[in-house]
């Protein structure tokens, strides 16, 4: 496990003591109206393998040249090898500071770390993670300096145990209120078996008081699915609220690709996308004798109008075809057969 404490000194700025992580993913949130992820925050997400975890507000008892409290935030990065449980008890103990306002955790760090400006200066990254540890011991047992004094290992007094993260089959997709208890021990339970393997993320966003404001995470995010609400001035959520399952991912048959029914459809009432076999269109049979006679009418049709309106562009107009009628007069004579009449 890799850890990246940020915090900053009297007249230094907020900074990682030593580097930072590699990618500042938390911003994505911020940039999907989501939350500040300068506000007492947790975002969790795993792909399977690998986790990584940014927490953001625990208080210290020191305050800048202003006089404006100085507050710490947290990037932890691992794989479900590592000391997950020491990760979950970083997160269990900062949730229980953020919601409770809780000033141990900020006085543990400030005593661990002493004058924290030289460290932001010249100070690399492990020392900021030795601090981390030492603070967030799961012994819970103080570490004295040579002074006698107790360095500020914090009592495990809001720890949880790990959850079984193969417990449940179907993904935990739900949306609850951070100011609910119930929630987050359901919260740290997600968490738990983010670091053990699942796929999914746990996310307390300060921009969201609904599952409306978050429809775009639900859609996106295929795996596991804890939203703790911090909007200000929201109405209290009660209760969990289901997000909907995870969508199946479904081989597609080789050489076509299925239709998908709506997701508001009669058969599909559980929002999955169900493949659907494709209509087969009926064909219609046409006779050879019937085929030949509308062959020869279509072109009897067209000859007539190639005469009729489509003459030859160089040729004069032709005249129409006349039609001549000869008719054969039959004229019968009467004879009469005898003599001669003789002239007086």
């Amino acid at each position: 496990m890799r850890a990246y404490l940020r915090t900053r000194g009297t007249n230094r700025d907020y900074d990682f003591i030593g580097s930072g992580p590699a990618e500042y993913w938390w911003r994505d949130y911020h940039d999907r109206d989501l939350t500040d992820p300068e506000k007492p925050v947790i975002l969790a997400e795993s792909t399977g393998p690998t986790w990584r975890i940014y927490l953001q507000g625990v208080e210290s008892d020191r305050s800048d040249y202003r006089g404006t409290p100085i507050v710490y935030g947290l990037v932890l990065e691992g794989d479900a090898a590592d000391e997950t449980g020491l990760a979950h008890g970083i997160v269990g103990e900062w949730l229980s500071s953020i919601t409770t306002a809780s000033a141990a955790p900020g006085k543990a760090l400030d005593q661990a770390l002493g004058p924290v400006d030289p460290l932001l200066e010249t100070g690399d990254r492990e020392e900021g993670e030795a601090v981390v540890r030492a603070v967030f011991s799961p012994t819970g047992q103080a570490t004295e300096d040579e002074s006698g004094g107790d360095l500020g290992a914090i009592e495990p007094e809001s720890r949880r145990t790990m959850a079984d993260p193969d417990a449940e089959d179907d993904p935990a997709r739900w949306l609850g209120d951070i100011e609910s208890e119930e929630s987050q021990a359901a919260f740290l339970a997600v968490v738990a078996g983010l670091l053990g393997g699942r796929a999914g993320r746990a996310v307390i966003l300060t921009y969201a008081e609904s599952a409306g404001d978050v429809s775009a995470l639900a859609e996106d995010e295929r795996g596991d699915l804890a939203v703790l609400v911090a909007r200000p001035n929201r109405e209290i959520v009660e209760g969990r609220r289901p997000l909907g399952k995870a969508e199946p991912v479904h081989p597609q048959p080789v050489g076509r690709t299925p239709h998908l029914r709506k997701r508001n459809g009669p058969a599909n009432r559980r929002g999955q996308s169900i493949p659907v076999e494709p209509r087969r269109r009926q064909s219609i049979m046409v006779p050879p004798t019937l085929l030949v006679a509308m062959v020869c009418l279509a072109s009897g049709v067209l000859a007539v109008l190639a005469w009729e309106v489509l003459p030859a562009s160089d040729d004069p107009p032709r005249p129409a075809p006349t039609v001549t009628v000869t008719q054969t007069v039959v004229v019968k004579e009467r004879v009469t057969v005898g003599p001669t009449p003789q002239p007086d």
